[in-house]
């Protein structure tokens, strides 16, 4: 597994939410109950390393009133407005259990060319799957937003329910912009947030 270094900041918040899901908060009746979510951050190899690739993957089960599936990711900035990222979205479907696989690719570009990909960006390669059904989408990101092979802390999610209609799945924190030599220079700590996401409508 990837190993990676978690902050205090990291730690305060895996503390409230577990404080939220020992809270007994109660979910309306036939809404999307999430039953399990498995999150898995690939052990880089040589090869990854080289071409600066990251992936995280993993699974989950859903049941109650049918819903849209999706992964959304969360930029933010401080005092800025949170930017998303819309990946695939899956179809509705019918009430019930529904099981399914995700994936997250991230390439860096300038490491790795694509076609005519563009230069200072990154790739995300971001995959649902049901019933043998891929369903994907690619998002060119630019590294000045954030620099997803070179960020200075992550984690996974232990979330065993959704809230709002989203569960997080992983977390990221950039580098600072003077690389941590200038120990006066702000701390402008951009955070990316990933979620699946149920919408009933």
């Amino acid at each position: 597994m990837l190993g990676i270094k978690i902050g205090l900041g990291a730690l305060s918040c895996a503390v409230g939410l577990a404080a939220f899901l020992l809270s007994g908060s109660s979910m309306q009746d036939g809404e999307p109950k999430l039953n399990e979510l498995k999150v898995v951050e690939d052990e880089r190899d040589d090869l990854s390393r080289l071409l600066h690739v990251e992936k995280v993957s993993g699974s989950y089960s859903i049941s109650g009133k049918a819903a849209f599936v999706g992964i959304t990711l969360e930029i933010q900035r401080p005092g800025q407005e949170v930017q998303k990222l819309q990946g695939p979205r899956l179809p509705a479907g019918k009430d019930g259990v529904r099981n399914g696989k995700f994936s997250i690719q991230f390439v860096d570009l300038d490491y790795l060319r694509l076609g005519d990909s563009p230069k200072n960006h990154s790739r995300l390669l971001i995959t649902l799957q049901e019933k043998g059904q891929p369903w994907s989408a690619e998002l060119n990101v630019p590294k000045a937003d954030f620099d997803f092979t070179a960020f200075a802390e992550g984690g996974s999610s232990r979330v065993t329910r959704f809230e709002d209609g989203r569960a997080p799945l992983f977390w990221r924190k950039g580098k600072r912009p003077d690389g941590g030599v200038n120990k006066n220079a702000p701390k402008e700590e951009t955070v990316v947030t990933a979620y699946l996401t149920v919408h009933t409508e």
